[in-house]
């Protein structure tokens, strides 16, 4: 067994020409074009003369098939593939096997029937408590390999965790709400499912930065368990009813995927929110919402299903201490929001 120094090392210095590069320029990235094989066809790894394996299944389940983020996540897999078949001469199939509403339960059925057919898995854990003894009989008792992104399940067998460091997401997030506030007025925090791990750490880095302003007051933490959006907007307008509210600091964009999503907020209220859907956009191009922190979900895919192969096949893991890999946040405002639209739409991403 090899490790690496670090993933990101590994990463680059292996498939430098394919890495993407995300910055204020969102420099768009060009990936091979060779056909994987056929997502319905459902054989099992061949191995050639040698006993060198050379077909491979990677599980993906996402937190739900609903939820748009995880629309690049997908696509970033799906290239990583067919990437990675013209560079090992291996064929690779991607099974998404994503709940259609977010369930841990279901995601822990899900990963546990992909570990009879998959030969490893990738999964963004809806709750850390529910997925963690699937994860470990998938590694430990099954032999297969897993992966988390964007939220984890630290305590689990898993090998790695690829992602938004969520907590200075969080922290990010909040730094801008007091910036479009003036470092004054009072801010409603809108979460989504309150067991996930990464969602509980962005509420905490927002709540960490506006501690900093003592102008600046927390009047709710308004969850979203079903992570719906217009039961969002649902719960967003219920809290103006009850609170007098100047700013939301959003940890995710559930609300705005929807049209018409802020009829019910005054206009005058500022927002902040993680992720960039295109859906999020017009909100922006509008000035009702001011600043947008996208994720790099195509990364999540793409790196995955590098490091799942790096191991499966060149039997390599990470180094001790570099199980963790943080992806950088996009900040999208008016100013730049026409290059960001030509990034999503290098990652697939039109339409919501």
């Amino acid at each position: 067994m090899k490790t690496m120094n670090t993933i990101s090392t590994a990463i680059r210095s292996k498939r430098a020409r394919l890495a993407i590069a995300i910055g204020a320029a969102f420099t768009l990235a060009t990936f091979a074009s060779c056909g994987s094989r056929d997502e319905g066809e459902g054989a099992r790894a061949d191995r050639d003369g040698s006993g060198q394996q050379r077909e491979y299944v990677i599980g993906l389940v996402t937190k739900s098939s609903s939820n748009k983020v995880f629309i690049p996540t997908g696509k970033g897999a799906r290239d990583a593939a067919r990437a990675l078949e013209q560079e090992h001469g291996i064929r690779i199939r991607i099974d998404d096997q994503s709940p259609p509403r977010e369930d841990a339960q279901q995601q822990a059925d899900r990963i546990r029937q992909l570990a009879a057919s998959a030969d490893g898995v990738m999964i963004s854990v809806s709750s850390a408590s529910i997925l963690r003894n699937p994860i470990n009989e998938v590694v430990q008792q099954q032999g297969k390999p897993v992966i988390t992104f964007d939220s984890d399940a630290p305590d689990s067998a898993r090998f790695a965790y690829l992602g938004t460091d969520n907590y200075e997401a969080g922290l990010q997030l909040g730094k801008e709400m007091a910036e479009v506030l003036g470092g004054r007025g009072r801010v409603a925090i809108l979460t989504g499912n309150p067991n996930a791990v990464n969602l509980q750490a962005r509420v905490r880095g927002v709540q960490d930065a506006l501690a900093e302003h003592p102008d600046i007051t927390i009047v709710r933490v308004q969850d979203n368990p079903s992570e719906d959006s217009r039961e969002a907007v649902q719960r967003m307008e219920q809290v103006h009813s009850a609170e007098s509210v100047d700013g939301w600091a959003m940890v995710g964009g559930w609300a705005l995927y929807i049209s018409n999503a802020l009829d019910g907020v005054p206009a005058e209220t500022k927002i902040v929110s993680l992720d960039a859907a295109p859906s999020q956009l017009p909100y922006v191009e509008a000035g009702r919402v001011q600043v947008l922190l996208g994720q790099n979900s195509y990364q999540w895919g793409y790196d995955c299903v590098t490091m799942l192969i790096d191991y499966l096949h060149n039997d390599e893991r990470p180094a001790p201490g570099d199980e963790i890999i943080n992806s950088p946040l996009i900040r999208v405002t008016r100013e730049n929001l026409s290059e960001y639209r030509m990034q999503l739409e290098q990652w697939g991403w039109t339409a919501d």
